[in-house]
């Protein structure tokens, strides 16, 4: 597999990654709870990060919202989804070369999986407008389940609380420039999620 840079991704078969209808069913519950947290304009700029075969685009496209833009690091996934007519590009988060900035980056069940996930922070912070949001939605594990490597499967990076998001990643950036809420067990999966929702000071 080509450009795969993650060493927990290496033996991957894409293939079987594919979202099923559960999987889907939760993207596009998080695309209408962002919508429905942001309100954004239906001409509004949208870094999608991390995106896998693309399906998010779709959602977001339905809901009225045609300015965005979705990356992903695998190329059978980006091949995968420009053959279903979704505009998605090959990007390394932690060394991104997309131009321009965005009303909205938004990261679902992505950042938890870089190795270099303050670097990731940094340039998704830098990619967000003034007045724009960063929306980060993570996936919600107990301490005891993160320290066990066989239950942690191929998450890399924990994310327990407000405080420690704002101490590890906050630090790095200007806090008078951007304001972060949290809001925990929103029906995003079955098991709780945490949504980072920060809007930069305009």
């Amino acid at each position: 597999m080509k450009n795969c840079k993650h060493g927990d991704n290496r033996d991957l078969d894409w293939t079987l990654t594919l979202p099923d209808e559960d999987n889907k069913r939760s993207v596009r519950e998080a695309v209408a709870y962002v919508i429905r947290t942001t309100a954004p304009r239906h001409s509004a700029s949208i870094l999608d990060i991390g995106v896998r075969d693309g399906y998010s685009i779709d959602c977001w496209c339905k809901s009225g919202y045609f300015g965005v833009l979705g990356t992903e690091i695998l190329e059978p996934f980006v091949n995968h989804a420009l053959g279903n007519g979704r505009n998605v590009i090959f990007d390394d988060i932690t060394d991104t070369k997309i131009p321009g900035k965005f009303d909205i980056v938004y990261s679902r069940h992505s950042l938890e999986h870089v190795p270099h996930s303050m670097k990731a922070f940094v340039n998704m912070y830098d990619l967000v407008k003034p007045g724009g949001f960063l929306v980060i939605i993570v996936p919600m594990e107990s301490k005891a389940k993160f320290n066990q490597p066989r239950k942690r499967k191929k998450h890399l990076s924990w994310f327990p609380s407000m405080r420690h998001f704002k101490e590890r990643y906050l630090s790095v950036v200007d806090l008078k420039q951007i304001v972060f809420d949290r809001s925990e067990n929103v029906g995003l999966k079955p098991q709780r999620d945490i949504v980072y929702i920060g809007q930069k000071v305009a």
